[in-house]
């Protein structure tokens, strides 16, 4: 194999693993929060979190009330696309929190980081349990304790700003309303992916 051969191989191994590598990027979320990416995973467990409420508060627990629940328009509008929103204002307010710790250099210490970790495992050691949190939430093991940790990371950064700056809960709320119409941190969609996340996380009984 010559010499111009080899590079011509070379330089088509790099395009592919780039193009690849930018399939795979574009695919592993489902809107941006500024610069800042909702990850699939994120967005995943608001949206079932939602679901698991709206089912619960209309009642809805057999698979055919379930399936009424979701196939019925409420007020001439598509209940899915309802808490589809939800779920993204959920995981934008989300991300700003965890955005403003990063920020002010806000973290959990290795101890918290240990024992909310010991907690999980645990957790998920009992088979059980973990099947029906997992299954709940359609995430994998990995994916839960990274949404607990930044949950962690959220609730202790929320109370030590009320601490901090000396305000109630109803003011930092005010404050979170102004951190999210900041053009700084408007929501762009990455539809394609938003809605194939979406559907696969509300597959109704058959």
């Amino acid at each position: 194999m010559n010499k111009r051969v080899s590079i011509i191989i070379f330089a088509l191994i790099v395009i592919g693993a780039s193009v690849g590598y930018y399939i795979w990027e574009s695919g592993s979320y489902v809107a941006k929060v500024g610069n800042h990416k909702i990850l699939n995973h994120e967005y995943t467990f608001f949206l079932r979190t939602q679901k698991k409420n709206a089912e619960a508060e209309a009642g809805a627990f057999s698979e055919k009330e379930i399936r009424e629940l979701w196939e019925s328009p409420a007020g001439g509008e598509d209940p899915v696309a309802i808490i589809m929103n939800r779920a993204l204002e959920n995981a934008k307010e989300f991300k700003i929190q965890l955005i403003m710790a990063e920020r002010e250099n806000f973290r959990l210490s290795d101890s918290e980081l240990s024992q909310i970790r010991q907690s999980i495992d645990n957790l998920l050691d009992d088979r059980e349990s973990a099947s029906i949190i997992l299954k709940d939430l359609g995430l994998n093991p990995a994916q839960y304790k990274d949404m607990i940790i930044k949950r962690k990371l959220v609730e202790k950064y929320v109370d030590n700003y009320l601490r901090t700056h000396n305000v109630e809960m109803s003011q930092y709320i005010v404050k979170l309303e102004e951190w999210k119409n900041d053009p700084a941190f408007n929501l762009v969609k990455n539809e394609r992916v938003l809605q194939k996340v979406t559907n696969k996380s509300m597959i109704l009984p058959k």
